[in-house]
């Protein structure tokens, strides 16, 4: 589904990203993890159009995209949850959905609607709070809401940008309960992530970046059982938070 070849990413005569070539099956769910620096949100920056390549491809579904502007991105199926969620807090909830599904605006209403209902079904907190401002509502609800806004898109390929960032275990739980089912159902999903454990209890397959490059890749069964000490200590370090 997603191929990713070489990638460049720099910003100004910084080199966030060195030639990374990664790549996503249909229906995968894939992990990111590395140190802070990284270039692990560059990556998702870049695959969502919001950077722009400095060199090398994006190719989604057999189409190139690397120049793709971001919108047009969104309507060929790539959506992204970015770190901090980012909702608009003086907009209501409902409104937050709306606008996640801009790009469809030419669909039936009740299509859309239908959607919503579902993405509420989902997160039944966020429909007793679908009249509530966006800025008045917990971390893990505003992080709810941004998946559920990024699925009114309805993608094909979702992108995670540190999902559990400023969240209670509880809280991440649930919400990673949720990715799960979502993936079950179909959805392809790539996941940066501070939580290495769970990145690799998660995933299917993983990648281990380091100074914006792939140094490490495999099943995530094996990088659990066999590698994740090596990676924690000599690419993640003792307890330090991923970016």
């Amino acid at each position: 589904m997603l191929e990713v070849r070489d990638l460049k990413i720099s910003y100004g005569q910084i080199e966030a990203l060195k030639n990374v070539s990664i790549q996503v099956g249909r229906g995968e769910f894939v992990g990111v993890i590395g140190a802070n620096g990284a270039g692990k949100t560059s990556l998702l920056m870049a695959l969502s159009g919001a950077v722009r390549a400095g060199g090398g491809s994006v190719v989604f579904d057999g189409e190139e995209v690397t120049h793709l502007p971001q919108h047009l991105r969104v309507g060929r199926g790539i959506a992204i949850v970015p770190e901090g969620r980012q909702v608009l807090g003086p907009l209501t909830v409902m409104e937050n959905l709306e606008l996640g599904a801009y790009q469809r605006r030419a669909e039936a209403r009740a299509v859309i609607a239908r959607d919503r209902d579902m993405i509420l079904d989902l997160f039944p907190i966020l429909r007793q709070r679908a009249r509530q401002l966006a800025a008045t509502l917990s971390g893990g609800e505003q992080q709810m809401l941004a998946i559920g806004r990024a699925l009114m898109s309805r993608p094909r390929l979702l992108l995670l940008d540190e999902p559990s960032f400023g969240l209670a275990p509880m809280v991440f739980a649930e919400i990673l309960a949720t990715l799960r089912r979502l993936h079950a159902e179909g959805l392809a999903c790539l996941m940066v992530e501070q939580d290495a454990h769970v990145t690799l209890e998660t995933t299917s397959r993983s990648y281990v970046f380091r100074t914006g490059q792939v140094i490490m890749e495999g099943s995530s069964s094996e990088l659990r059982e066999g590698g994740l000490v090596l990676v924690e200590e000599s690419y993640l370090g003792s307890g330090e938070k991923s970016s």
